[in-house]
């Protein structure tokens, strides 16, 4: 089906029990509606599913937490303008790394973002309490959190909001 609003194909493959759907919508910044549906024949004719390209394509980008610590400290605490200005957005964006690398990473390193839970920050921060450092646990909690809300794109769930500090926060004595 073409039309004013793009391309719409179905077919049935082989080792697909649903029908398979590809959609493209048309305009001067697609390429047209022909030369899409074109393509989408062809990729189906030849047993290509075109939306597990687009699903593969969304696959390369990281989400792990290890590689989004790293992807937060790059674009959210250092910035854009880091390489060329050496200024930094957050001032204290090495704290912030030297933290997330010390108790979140170790614990999570590996496990993709959508599968962290509030229980497993609770525990990242009862240990590093239960290790004498209460402060430390308020502080990491608190980076924990910023890195969570960057982290998220709505609708999702917000990892974190709900906890409180994980010790009471102890006012400075000058």
């Amino acid at each position: 089906m073409c039309g004013a609003d793009g391309v719409y194909l179905q077919a049935r493959m082989e080792d697909h029990a649903a029908p398979l759907h590809h959609s493209s919508g048309s305009g001067p910044f697609l390429g047209g509606c022909a030369g899409q549906a074109q393509a989408a024949k062809g990729k189906i004719a030849n047993d290509i599913d075109p939306q597990s390209e687009k699903t593969k394509e969304k696959r390369k980008l990281s989400d792990d937490v290890d590689g989004l610590v790293k992807q937060f400290i790059e674009a959210e605490c250092k910035g854009a303008d880091f390489a060329k200005t050496g200024k930094a957005e957050w001032h204290s964006w090495e704290l912030v790394e030297a933290s997330l690398n010390r108790y979140l990473v170790p614990a999570l390193g590996s496990r993709s973002i959508h599968h962290v839970t509030d229980t497993d920050i609770a525990n990242i921060t009862k240990k590093i309490v239960a290790g004498g450092h209460p402060q430390a646990a308020n502080t990491a909690f608190w980076y924990m959190r910023a890195f969570f809300n960057w982290c998220r794109k709505p609708p999702q769930r917000l990892i974190a909001v709900g906890l409180e500090n994980p010790a009471p926060i102890v006012k400075r004595k000058w």
